[in-house]
């Protein structure tokens, strides 16, 4: 029993904690830069907020879609809305857990919890993330434009590598899934179970080039979808948005995301986000920008996604 309430307390504090970092830092930008909050707020104008809304939630759409096709070789058969609640309940857990790293464990959980094998979801899970890699360095690289030299031999870099691991746990698998044995301990025999059903997973979608290529089409529509909002809450500012620097800034701002170390990224985010947004806009208009960017993909997102399955949440809490 103490262990249950000291957990809900825990579930609580992380959440209050990623809001409320959130929260101050964006403060913080508006006093440093407007000084004005509320005159900050009232300079967007509402008509392309809701423009901005519906701009994020299309790409939830076509990300759940893209899920669903996603999961064709598994063979569960999900409808539209439970796919995209599992998408925006993961993304709530995500938001209050350092690095994103929670919304990917309570996704594979879902998925399980809807028919599919742990090592299947996991599978989805996986190509999910590395469809996001690839999409977010693209974009960085193709923003980037004439850069050469130094910068440019970095990224290509840091891309080779994303391959190279791809490659050793895909091409590799037998090893690495010694070494994940090795660690199991009383778990063994579940775990290798679940890594032979992940296998399986891998040689299905690998088989299906088709469904993977059209899933990953659909994941690039999406995230140029949710890539519009910054750029659309500058035109309700009165600012004729460079969608070049907003598209580079945003890629990388979601690469960082994956290495932030506060739960959901927040403060960082915002903080990071308004350092590259000042390359483009007026200083005066940072604390508008980055609170009209992280309400829409991030506030209303965790909001959605509390609605949606905060009680699952809790009982997938208590079972950690």
């Amino acid at each position: 029993m103490i262990l249950q309430i000291r957990r809900v307390l825990s579930l609580r504090t992380l959440i209050f904690t990623s809001f409320a970092i959130s929260v101050c830092t964006i403060l913080l930008i508006f006093f440093l830069t407007a000084g004005d909050v509320v005159s900050g707020i009232q300079k967007i104008n509402p008509y392309f907020v809701l423009l901005a809304v519906l701009a994020q939630l299309t790409s939830w759409v076509i990300y759940g879609l893209s899920q669903l096709v996603m999961l064709r070789p598994t063979g569960l058969r999900l409808n539209f809305f439970r796919s995209v609640r599992i998408l925006f309940v993961s993304k709530f857990f995500a938001s209050i857990t350092p690095s994103y790293i929670g919304g990917e464990p309570l996704r594979i959980y879902l998925l399980h919890k809807e028919g599919s094998k742990v090592g299947e979801a996991a599978v989805v899970t996986l190509f999910d993330r590395i469809f996001d890699t690839l999409i977010f360095s693209s974009i960085l690289i193709f923003t980037l434009g004439a850069w050469t030299g130094y910068v440019f031999m970095l990224i290509v870099s840091i891309l080779t590598f994303y391959f190279f691991l791809f490659f050793i746990f895909i091409h590799r698998f037998e090893w690495v899934s010694k070494l994940i044995l090795k660690l199991s301990f009383r778990w063994r025999d579940r775990v290798k179970k679940e890594l032979m059903t992940f296998k399986d997973g891998i040689s299905s979608v690998m088989r299906e080039k088709v469904i993977a290529v059209g899933a990953f089409a659909l994941k690039w529509v999406a995230c140029l979808a949710s890539f519009c909002v910054p750029c659309i809450i500058l035109f309700g500012l009165g600012i004729q948005p460079n969608w070049i620097s907003l598209f580079f800034a945003q890629s990388l701002l979601y690469l960082s995301g994956f290495i932030a170390i506060t739960p959901g990224g927040s403060g960082i985010m915002e903080a990071l986000a308004a350092s590259l947004f000042k390359i483009t806009v007026p200083a005066s208009m940072l604390g508008a920008l980055t609170l009209g960017w992280r309400g829409v993909t991030f506030y209303l997102d965790a909001l959605i996604g509390g609605v949606l399955g905060l009680n699952t949440i809790k009982k997938y809490w208590k079972k950690r």
